[in-house]
């Protein structure tokens, strides 16, 4: 049970923020799992904002494949969408403009 000053208790997140002022984390990423030659052959596509149905035709593979490689690419870069793959790819410099 919670104090009646506090009614919720301390925020889950509050442990994960940086107090105010405190300087921002420096620390290098973490170096993410190696993408193969079609995954990145699909990033080069993703960043021109191409689907999976023309990725798939480009590259002469069925659109479930192209699914299936975006899948492991936003797996491996921890993306949480096909958008914020291309923004990781090109802030770890994986893709070039």
């Amino acid at each position: 049970m919670s104090n009646r000053n506090e009614p919720f208790g301390e925020h889950p997140l509050t442990a994960c923020v940086a107090p105010c002022g405190a300087e921002p984390s420096r620390a290098r990423p973490a170096a993410f799992a190696p993408l193969t030659a079609r995954e990145f052959a699909v990033l080069d596509w993703l960043k021109e904002g191409k689907t999976n149905g023309e990725i798939g035709a480009i590259l002469d593979i069925s659109e479930r494949t192209v699914k299936f490689h975006v899948a492991n690419i936003r797996e491996k870069l921890k993306a949480s969408s096909r958008s914020h793959v291309v923004a990781l790819a090109y802030s770890h410099n994986l893709i070039k403009r």
